[in-house]
């Protein structure tokens, strides 16, 4: 913090005394504007690795059902719902 020439008056000690309270009271508030920031944060944090687990479960399931429909094809099985599908050679 820069030194101020400070005249040695009352009128400047409540001068002071505002710019100090209004500067902590301004620190405050960002505290609590950034403590609401983290969790916002997290919260979306949260919700991401949901969608990610539902999109990997979905993923998973629509590989499987992929490599069944490849395998009907390549031993002839022209049925939607063959053996082969549901893990039976």
């Amino acid at each position: 913090m820069a030194q101020q020439d400070v005249k040695p008056t009352r009128s400047e000690l409540i001068n002071l005394k505002k710019k100090i309270k209004l500067s902590e009271s301004g620190h405050k508030l960002l505290k609590m504007k950034r403590d609401g920031l983290i969790l916002e944060f997290f919260k979306i944090l949260n919700e991401a690795r949901n969608v990610r687990t539902e999109l990997d479960a979905a993923f998973a399931k629509s590989t499987e059902k992929n490599q069944s429909s490849l395998c009907c094809e390549w031993n002839g099985c022209s049925q939607i719902n063959c053996l082969y599908s549901e893990g039976i050679p």
